[in-house]
């Protein structure tokens, strides 16, 4: 696993989606790169990058050791205003990768953000070290959702996929310790993998672990290929599943989604499980707001 990485001093600590006086919507991202290295990863795309290359993004993890304070300034003139909304901590990179141990900056965010405004906040992650923080947690129940990115309990394909993430066993265990202890979790299946994650016995396989520990939402989305993450991941096909290609050539044909007949065929798919194992389609949900249509567009902000 990756273990590099450098100090950052970042010039602006939120992304704003969407900023009036209904509903405030933003992402933050405490650290620029992920050691998780999975490789499709959309951040590789040249529209997101800040890097020269996809795979720098992987090489070494930029700590951004002056956010809190760039945030405490900039939260400032939004709660003057009285705007509520949701703020999504991760996005870009995982705010809760093995640098976060030593910087403990996602944990001084939620902090913050938890015990001086009113917003919402939605935690976006694939490492169990989010439980470090769960007495944290406990005491803003009704604001807060974590989402766990998990397309697959196959470790195969989580390997060749997702490289350095946390194996699938720490990620399961880790929803049910947040279900456990009252923290409204659940999963994003994302993003789906066409003819490699989406068939229907992996997906009954990875609805039957969710239903097990009784996750309370899943959302999902299908994969975009944009030029340098393209790619990468056309690499990968080429020596794992070369067979695969022409196949993504056909629903893709050049675009950046697959065609809307695909997309249907995968909600299809996605509801039906989620009917079975009785398991939320609606997405991440807070009592006091909607966060899933902020989402979207938090995840496709100039992330860094």
């Amino acid at each position: 696993m990756v273990k590099n990485y450098e100090i950052y001093r970042c010039k602006t600590a939120l992304n704003i989606s969407k900023d009036d006086e209904d509903l405030f919507s933003a992402s933050i991202n405490p650290y620029i790169g992920c050691s998780n290295a999975c490789k499709y990863c959309y951040v590789q795309a040249d529209k997101y990058r800040r890097v020269n290359q996809p795979e720098e993004l992987f090489a070494k993890v930029r700590v951004k050791t002056n956010i809190i304070e760039k945030l405490i300034k900039e939260i400032l003139k939004y709660k003057k205003r009285n705007i509520s909304g949701t703020i999504c901590l991760g996005s870009a990179s995982d705010p809760y990768q093995f640098i976060e141990r030593k910087f403990r900056l996602s944990r001084g965010i939620a902090e913050y953000l938890l015990k001086n405004t009113d917003y919402n906040l939605h935690i976006f992650t694939k490492s169990d070290i989010i439980l470090d923080d769960i007495s944290l947690f406990k005491d803003f129940k009704d604001r807060i959702a974590v989402s766990i990115s998990l397309i697959t309990v196959n470790e195969k394909l989580k390997k060749i996929f997702e490289p350095n993430s946390p194996d699938v066993s720490r990620r399961l265990n880790c929803i049910l310790k947040l279900v456990n202890n009252d923290i409204y979790s659940g999963v994003a299946v994302m993003p789906v993998l066409p003819f490699i994650t989406d068939t229907e016995n992996n997906l009954k396989d990875l609805f039957s672990a969710l239903g097990k520990i009784k996750v309370k939402f899943i959302w999902w989305g299908t994969l975009t290929l944009r030029d340098s993450q393209k790619q990468v991941y056309y690499s990968l096909l080429k020596k794992y599943f070369p067979s695969y290609i022409e196949k993504y050539n056909q629903i893709y044909n050049s675009h950046i989604s697959p065609n809307k007949e695909y997309q249907s065929m995968i909600d299809y798919r996605v509801r039906k499980l989620a009917k079975i194992y009785k398991i939320d389609t609606n997405g991440p949900k807070i009592k006091s707001k909607r966060v899933i249509n902020a989402i979207s567009q938090q995840l496709e902000l100039n992330l860094y």
